[in-house]
């Protein structure tokens, strides 16, 4: 058994479990107020040994809490004697997460709802699970994807919002919800889809237990939930993983020639021609108004081929573009033959970015330089009239608008921070840390930065903020400020030049961003204040992140999910686990992905990380 927790953390989240004590509600018998003591007793007892670095002997006495924990809910369905309960529960979950973390391998505990459900015997309609699968295969289209009738439901708080009519929901009612009304008289959805009756009752049951959507943030996307979702059920195809068999890839093969016929009609516009969405290949899968237009395994009887040889109505692409040719026609008719297997990491990603994705992974550091280069010139066009100052070797390319002797300077900085990476990550100081090289843009003002954000990322740009970092396949960019008196480049240009390195090599936001962070923890701790302010803010990193498939999925916003990465990759680099951690990031610089590199080199999966860190799914 191995344990990799941070002592600090774990004395503080310690110190945090062991200043709460339940109050006893009058109303218990004196059996349960006796027990709930001795619960409380016990339980502090076993945060004593973890503090103390007995952790046997916390495990033990954790395992029995939890036993007992549940054998008292079980006893008797008395909402009184859960409220007195839960207290204990949520201690038990945050001593539980550290221990997991440290390796410890223990008993499935639920969450405190579907403990609680079960004592009381009704079903609980699980939004997640029950209602949002559906949702988005049967409405995602005109309500997720567009805003039909001036009615979104992309995340959860424009659901609840409702409609420019008014809400559509009430909770806590069966009767009156608009969105009710109009699945039961048939009106919608539209488009070939149908709700089917057990759906609708669980609609309504959801509705009338209060819409509860458990630790979900409003901000949460429906698609994001469902990601991995059998599309069956939509009348199309499931997704399916390569065998290794096959002789078509449609990363390298198909989603190229899709990202170039079929823009503008089947994605990147207003509406989807004929209802048939192409910018994922869950749409894809899924088929249009006429219904599928795969056939797995039959390419002759597949709607999208027989379009594309004009044997169905129009051949497609249509307005005139150059139809595909005999040997691009081929290729898909051999994908198809082959299972439509999609060897893509995100199944929501759109054509071009996975055609991007797989042209950069095959290509070599020089190839991938000059193409970076030039999707850099082009980015700056957007935000810049003037020319920028270019100064570049064979792994840093940097953007300036700022004086040639400020810009020569803070190269110098930059190639220092790369030089500084590498040694942190332990890598050889030959190999370029970037592969394809690091792009940085440095802006005169906070005025550029803005605008920077307005017209290249099409977002507002936090005001507290004058860096931060993207990776794209293409472009994996950097940009910062100029800082004039030179206070804080140093730490910054190390943070920026880390989140890129990692995140380009297809490791999550939270992960990339803890471990570029951890970097200025262990190198510039006196130097940047911000450490202080991390550091500090380690113990309630948590209360930023709904759950563990929010940070997962990004669905929360950079901060949070920075503040969570770093408290994680803090607790993954200690107690000895350097060299672990090392051998996580050369897995993935040799292309394996973020889950099969954490569980060879952690035994464990991204989900189950966070769960065990955060306490709760």
């Amino acid at each position: 058994m191995i344990f990799f927790c941070k002592p600090k953390l774990v004395l503080l989240v310690s110190m945090a479990v062991l200043s709460h004590i339940v109050p006893v509600a009058a109303q218990l018998s004196n059996q349960e107020r006796g027990q709930i003591k001795h619960l409380n007793e016990l339980a502090q007892q076993a945060t004593r040994d973890f503090s103390s670095g007995e952790l046997l002997s916390a495990m033990e006495k954790m395992q029995q809490v939890q036993q007992e924990l549940l054998a008292s809910v079980q006893s008797r369905n008395d909402p009184a004697l859960q409220r007195q309960l839960q207290p204990i529960y949520e201690r038990l979950v945050k001593v539980r997460s550290l221990l997991e973390v440290a390796g410890a391998e223990l008993p499935k505990l639920d969450s405190w709802q579907e403990i609680c459900q079960r004592a009381s015997g009704i079903s609980i309609v699980n939004f997640e699970k029950d209602i949002a699968p559906w949702l988005v295969a049967k409405c995602g289209e005109c309500h997720i994807d567009n805003r039909r009738g001036n009615f979104s439901m992309a995340t959860l708080a424009d659901l609840m919002r409702g409609s420019a009519a008014g809400v559509v929901l009430f909770p806590g009612s069966r009767q009156g919800s608009r969105i009710v009304e109009i699945i039961e008289n048939g009106d919608m959805p539209r488009g070939g889809n149908k709700v089917e009756s057990d759906e609708l009752e669980q609609l309504r049951q959801w509705i009338a237990q209060g819409a509860q959507v458990g630790q979900l943030a409003p901000g949460t996307e429906l698609r994001s939930l469902v990601k991995a979702m059998d599309l069956n059920g939509a009348g199309g195809i499931p997704v399916h993983r390569p065998t290794g068999e096959e002789s078509v890839s449609f990363s390298r093969d198909i989603a190229p020639l899709l990202a170039e016929k079929c823009q503008g009609c089947h994605f990147g516009g207003q509406q989807a021609a004929g209802g048939l969405r192409m910018d994922s290949i869950i749409g894809l899968l899924r088929g249009g108004d006429s219904g599928p237009v795969l056939t797995e395994g039959d390419a002759m009887q597949s709607l999208l081929v027989k379009r594309l040889r004009g044997e169905a109505g129009e051949r497609m692409p249509s307005g005139g573009r150059e139809p595909f040719s005999e040997a691009q026609l081929k290729l898909v008719e051999a994908w198809i033959q082959e299972g439509c297997a999609f060897d893509g990491q995100d199944v929501n990603a759109d054509f071009p970015s996975i055609a991007d994705s797989a042209w950069a992974q095959n290509a070599n550091h020089e190839n991938l330089f000059l193409r970076r280069k030039t999707s850099a010139l082009a980015t700056w066009s957007l935000f810049e009239a003037d020319k920028p100052q270019i100064i570049e070797d064979q792994e840093l390319m940097l953007f300036s608008s700022v004086s040639v002797e400020r810009s020569e300077a803070v190269f110098q900085q930059a190639k220092q921070a790369l030089a500084d990476a590498k040694k942190l990550l332990n890598l050889p100081p030959e190999q370029p840390l970037v592969h394809g090289g690091w792009v940085l843009f440095l802006l005169a003002n906070r005025y550029q930065y803005a605008e920077f954000g307005k017209m290249v990322e099409k977002r507002d740009l936090p005001t507290n903020w004058n860096s931060h970092w993207t990776e794209a396949p293409i472009l994996a960019y950097s940009v910062m400020v100029s800082n004039a008196d030179n206070s804080q480049v140093e730490s910054q240009l190390l943070e920026l030049v880390t989140g890129v390195a990692i995140g380009s090599l297809g490791a999550p936001y939270w992960f990339a961003s803890g471990t570029a962070r951890s970097h200025v923890v262990a190198t510039h701790r006196r130097s940047d204040p911000r450490v202080s302010i991390w550091l500090a803010g380690i113990p309630n990193a948590g209360q930023g992140v709904a759950n563990a498939r929010s940070l997962m999925d990004g669905a929360i916003d950079e901060e949070a999910a920075a503040n969570a990465g770093l408290a994680i990759v803090l607790a993954l680099r200690g107690r000895g686990n350097q060299a672990r951690f090392n051998r996580l990031v050369q897995l993935l610089r040799t292309g394996r992905d973020f889950e099969a590199s954490l569980k060879e080199t952690f035994d464990m999966g991204e989900e189950q990380l966070i769960v065990s860190w955060l306490g709760k799914k």
